[in-house]
């Protein structure tokens, strides 16, 4: 879940920024709103993502890619900026 959150976000962007990130890995069902069954790798260099899509045994359809591209796509920048706004404004309410 850690890109619904501003201060996550800022954790890992500040730990790639000191070298102390190797990769995440993000749900896109929870992330992106897109059906169950989809993953995105982050990586700092091209090198560590080739190492972890070796790792991978491949048995992984194209349709979760396809539909992170279709909600991007129908969100937009601004969809998706305003989703992010909405989610991290309920942040307050499940701290409560």
């Amino acid at each position: 879940y850690g890109l619904q959150c501003a201060a996550a976000t800022a954790l890992l962007n500040r730990a790639h920024a000191v070298g102390r990130l190797d990769a995440v890995v993000c749900s896109t069902d929870k992330n992106f709103l897109t059906p169950v069954g989809g993953s995105v790798v982050y990586c700092p260099d091209a090198a560590t993502a080739r190492a972890v899509g070796r790792t991978y045994a491949g048995r992984a359809s194209g349709c979760p890619a396809a539909d992170l591209v279709v909600t991007l796509l129908s969100m937009g920048l601004g969809g998706y900026r305003d989703l992010l706004g909405r989610r991290e404004a309920m942040r307050g309410d499940f701290r409560r």
